[in-house]
C-alpha cells in the first residue's frame, strides 16, 4: 500500500491524532515537573523560609496532583490514539470490503 493512500486515512482523524500528541506532551511535562518540586521542597526546607512541615506538605500534595494529571493525560492520550488507529482500521477494511462486493 503507497503511504499516500495510508495518510488520506489518516488525514480524516487527524485531528485525534494531534490531540493525542498534545497529551502525550503533557504527560512528559507532568513527569518532569515532579522532580523540579522535590528540589523546590528540599530547597525551602533547607533555607527555613517557613515551617517544614509545611514546605513537605504542600511538596507532597504538588507531587500527586501531578502524578494523577499525568496518569489522566496519559490515559486520554492512549484512547486517542489508539481510538484513531482504529478507526483508520476500520475504514481500510470497509473500503476494502466495498471494493471486493463490486467485483464481478
Amino acid at each position: 500500500m503507497s503511504i499516500r493512500i495510508l495518510l488520506r486515512y489518516v488525514a480524516r482523524y487527524r485531528a485525534r491524532y494531534l490531540a493525542g500528541f498534545a497529551l502525550l506532551l503533557a504527560t512528559t511535562l507532568c513527569a518532569l515537573a515532579i522532580p523540579w518540586v522535590i528540589k523546590l521542597t528540599i530547597e525551602a526546607i533547607g533555607s527555613a523560609i517557613g515551617p517544614a512541615r509545611t514546605a513537605v506538605g504542600l511538596g507532597a500534595l504538588a507531587i500527586v496532583g501531578l502524578a494523577l494529571l499525568q496518569g489522566v493525560a496519559r490515559s486520554a492520550s492512549r484512547l486517542a490514539l489508539l481510538g484513531a488507529s482504529q478507526r483508520v482500521e476500520a475504514d481500510i477494511r470497509n473500503d476494502l470490503f466495498r471494493r471486493l462486493l463490486r467485483l464481478p
